[in-house]
């Protein structure tokens, strides 16, 4: 729930095969959306009222493939088709994200990730955006029998054609479980307070469904909370 009309949408479907740990490798497909909202004002002069309201709308297809290195590494990959459109512009483009995971020690994780390696998006004849690319690394430790789980990453936003850092982002997290099922969480988001809540419910012996909630500062000045909502369900196999 975003204010001014926005919206931002995920649905995604991933399997795993393969019995040995070090063996298994998994795949996925999935879809992220968001949208300004219909209502963005067009003007052409200094004028009270817009001479028409348009539309931004962005979108991305995505299929993914992960693989284990051995007992405690895997390495992953997203192939991504990006779309926008604004007002009667249509851009598309192709985009790459890699993914490195290392699970060192029983209670210890860390990761890297290159997202939109060489991504562009083109808008016909007219021009092509390259986007920038993306470098985060995180690490996590579950504590405490595993009931409290820390987490922490920092993110890098380059201008690729110039080299140069465009943006640092940095996140913080804690998750403590209660009986084991659920689970109340709170975090930094460069600054902005988040807080959430969990759980998960077993549905007979087939499926697991995991709720969550989570309402963070607003980015944009004056619009309070975002809250974000997400269902998922693993299936048992």
């Amino acid at each position: 729930v975003l204010g001014w009309e926005r919206s931002w949408n995920f649905l995604a479907l991933a399997r795993m095969e393969g019995e040995k740990i070090e063996e298994r490798y998994a795949y996925g497909a999935a879809w992220a959306g968001f949208s300004s909202g219909g209502d963005i004002e067009a003007r052409t002069a200094n004028r009270p009222e817009p001479e028409y309201v348009f539309r931004d709308s962005q979108n991305a297809f995505i299929l993914s493939g992960a693989s284990s290195l051995g007992k405690n590494m895997a390495v992953g990959v997203n192939c991504k088709y990006l779309s926008h459109a604004l007002d009667t512009g249509f851009g598309s483009g192709m985009g790459v994200d890699l993914g490195f995971w290392h699970h060192p020690f029983l209670h210890t994780a860390w990761g890297l990730m290159l997202q939109d390696i060489y991504s562009q998006l083109g808008w016909g004849d007219e021009h092509t955006d390259r986007l920038p690319l993306y470098l985060r690394a995180g690490a996590a430790q579950q504590m405490l029998d595993e009931a409290l789980l820390l987490s922490g990453d920092l993110g890098l936003e380059c201008f690729q054609a110039a080299g140069a850092v465009r943006d640092i982002r940095y996140h913080l997290g804690a998750e403590y479980r209660i009986a084991g099922q659920w689970s109340v969480r709170a975090g930094l988001d460069s600054g902005r307070w988040t807080l959430g809540v969990g759980g998960r419910l077993l549905l007979g012996n087939f499926a697991w469904l995991q709720i969550d909630y989570a309402a963070a500062g607003e980015r944009l000045p004056a619009e309070g909370i975002t809250h974000f909502i997400s269902l998922a369900a693993h299936f048992l196999p």
